[in-house]
């Protein structure tokens, strides 16, 4: 896969750590779903919480079949901003592994990192969802490329009290996109256009 990796600065899909870019998972999504990615599932298949220690397992399908992958998280392999929210980043590990094998991408990402945490990385506090911010350009660029009209997205999110992406924060913008492209996210997206089409032809 070709990659353009002044695109993927302009929208928020890179990180530097030590003087090296690694793609983060704003940039792996959008690169999966340029290249056909429709359906993203998660499973948690380990867990201690008492040690904040959690394993997970994603299955990305798309135009290029199937791959899977396994992330893993407790507060020994991230840094202390994320270290209450290691259950959140060992899924964005898995998902991001799987998506790599899908675009054949071979670097481990900022996420895969100890160290991008570790080094502040993230100005001040990091989302909830330990993940980096999406620019509306990447929003755009990531729902052009998804089935559905913008339009449907759109009002999907308004009917469900989200409101425009247009007038999210950055932050907020990334895991909906991964909520998106979940099964979860496309049946919802789905029931929706299809009541929606029953409205207009009864």
């Amino acid at each position: 896969m070709k990659i353009d990796y002044q695109e993927l600065e302009a929208i928020g899909g890179l990180d530097f750590i030590q003087r090296r870019r690694y793609i983060n998972h704003v940039g792996l999504l959008c690169l999966s779903v340029r290249a056909g990615l429709v359906e993203m599932d998660t499973e948690l298949i380990g867990s201690d919480d008492e040690a904040r220690r959690y394993v997970f397992k994603a299955r990305v399908t798309g135009d290029r079949g199937q791959y899977t992958g396994h992330g893993d998280a407790d507060p020994s392999n991230v840094g202390p901003k994320i270290a209450n929210a290691t259950l959140r980043m060992a899924e964005t590990r898995a998902q991001n592994r799987a998506m790599r094998s899908y675009c054949g991408i071979g670097d481990s990402t900022a996420e895969e990192l100890p160290e991008c945490q570790a080094e502040g990385i993230l100005d001040g506090d990091p989302p909830a969802e330990a993940l980096p911010g999406l620019t509306v350009d990447g929003w755009d660029q990531a729902i052009n490329r998804i089935e559905n009209s913008p339009r449907e997205i759109d009002g999907l999110f308004v009917a469900y009290g989200k409101g425009l992406p247009s007038s999210w924060t950055d932050e907020e913008r990334a895991p909906r996109l991964s909520w998106l492209l979940s099964a979860d996210g496309r049946g919802v997206l789905e029931a929706y256009r299809q009541r929606n089409q029953t409205k207009r032809n009864p």
